[in-house]
């Protein structure tokens, strides 16, 4: 328990940092467009500049924060009142739990994490001689995942229809290469438990790694975020001050 709560606070950290500067990033570049653009807005309709691209998408984007920004905190209410409806729905909930797994560098750590969490409780569970199919119950219950439990379902499923473990395993198309190749070598050898340990604690190693490096991984999706923002400003507030140069 004590290991399940230490890698989950681990996780939390992790998307932490990167959830914070893109809350940063949204909430400053509305005040930009609210406040800062009008400025410009006024110069430029004072020598009657004619305004490029650029500079009108960040004034229509002015004019609708500016004008319409209660019905726009409404409609956020209601998206995320909607979703939170959705996630608790079961299409809903199977559908939320895909896209985590799909993230990009996210969805890879939630993977890493049910992966530990799955190999070690299957351990744990069988060697405590709770039988195969109730094992895998309960920790499809434990996981927190609907698409892995349904991959789980079809294991018990398979195991029912005599194609063991690793065979479904590897038809549902979720679990990694590492995973069925050790369950199949388990299964052959009769040292499933000791096998799904050193499966689990490879996966810790591999969350350690990911959390401590997920700063590098998620700087681009960041960098690029940033600098598109800083982009549009450049180009809407300076392109119209270069045709006015031009024209003097």
């Amino acid at each position: 328990m004590e290991h399940e709560q230490e890698i989950r606070m681990k996780v939390k950290q992790a998307i932490r940092y990167p959830l914070l500067v893109m809350m940063v990033i949204s909430m400053v570049f509305p005040l930009l467009v609210i406040f800062v653009i009008p400025k410009f807005s006024a110069l430029f309709a004072r020598f009657g500049a004619d305004l490029p691209l650029p500079t009108k998408i960040l004034l229509a984007a002015h004019f609708i924060l500016s004008h319409y920004w209660p019905f726009i905190i409404l409609a956020m209410i209601a998206l995320i009142f909607l979703f939170r409806r959705a996630v608790n729905t079961k299409s809903g909930r199977y559908m939320w739990d895909g896209i985590k797994l799909k993230m990009p560098v996210f969805g890879r750590l939630f993977l890493k994490v049910s992966m530990s969490r799955f190999s070690r409780m299957t351990a744990l569970l069988s060697a405590s001689g709770i039988p195969i199919i109730n094992t895998l119950e309960i920790v499809r219950d434990s996981l927190g995942n609907r698409v892995i439990a349904e991959s789980i379902d079809n294991i018990i499923q398979g195991i029912g229809e005599g194609k063991g473990i690793a065979q479904p395993m590897k038809a549902s198309g979720l679990f990694p290469g590492i995973v069925i190749q050790m369950v199949k070598i388990g299964e052959e050898t009769g040292k499933m438990n000791e096998l799904l340990h050193k499966v689990s604690d490879y996966y810790d190693s591999q969350v350690d790694y990911t959390v401590k490096n997920l700063t590098t991984l998620i700087e681009p999706i960041l960098i690029f975020a940033l600098g598109g923002m800083v982009l549009i400003m450049a180009l809407g507030i300076f392109m119209p001050m270069w045709n006015l140069i031009s024209v003097f």
